[in-house]
């Protein structure tokens, strides 16, 4: 129980930092569709990548990371509809964000975390068994273990030994010329 609950953790850990990293991309974004003629303008007279990077991030006070998402994104990705899209993203990662926070806050959900997991493989897995389990009172070896069977072992003139099933022999009647 301890490992599936570090699991969950750092499951939870993980899917919170991509969040996070995704939530604060969106938000450069928001900020950049609320100016977007400044944006357009601002981009369209910079010589440069470099300076229309800095001069976002002086116009909207943004960081690096948010810059160069803006300067990434197409102008298709402007209109309005754009902007409805975006902030449905962002309040639906900042609900995402607020439950995996208290998922690693509370110990007790994360056991009901487990505990959903466990059940949802025993409702997927959980038949009967299959197989009988016997007991055994008597001694075992390795002889034991070997199957009962005919073979034929051959030993070339160098030394090697081979094994081999009598079943993979085919008998010959009189006068056989043996296999072309």
């Amino acid at each position: 129980v301890t490992h599936q609950i570090e699991v969950i953790v750092r499951r939870t850990k993980f899917r919170l930092r991509k969040a996070e990293e995704r939530a604060h991309i969106l938000r450069g974004l928001l900020k950049a569709l609320d100016a977007i003629d400044e944006v357009i303008a601002l981009i369209r007279r910079s010589n440069t990548v470099e300076i229309a990077r800095e001069g976002l991030m002086g116009l909207l006070e943004i960081d690096e990371i948010q810059a160069n998402a803006i300067l990434e994104m197409q102008l298709r990705r402007l209109a309005a509809l754009e902007h409805q899209k975006i902030t449905a993203e962002h309040d639906e990662l900042q609900a995402k964000i607020n439950e995996y926070n208290a998922i690693l806050a509370s110990p007790e959900r994360q056991r009901q975390i487990v505990s959903e997991e466990l059940a949802a493989i025993v409702e997927k897995f959980g038949d009967d068994r299959r197989s009988k389990l016997v007991p055994f009172d008597g001694d075992m070896s390795i002889e034991d273990l070997i199957a009962e069977e005919d073979i034929v072992v051959t030993i070339s003139r160098s030394g090697y030994v081979k094994r081999t099933k009598t079943d993979d022999y085919r008998s010959q009647k009189r006068g056989g010329k043996g296999v072309r």
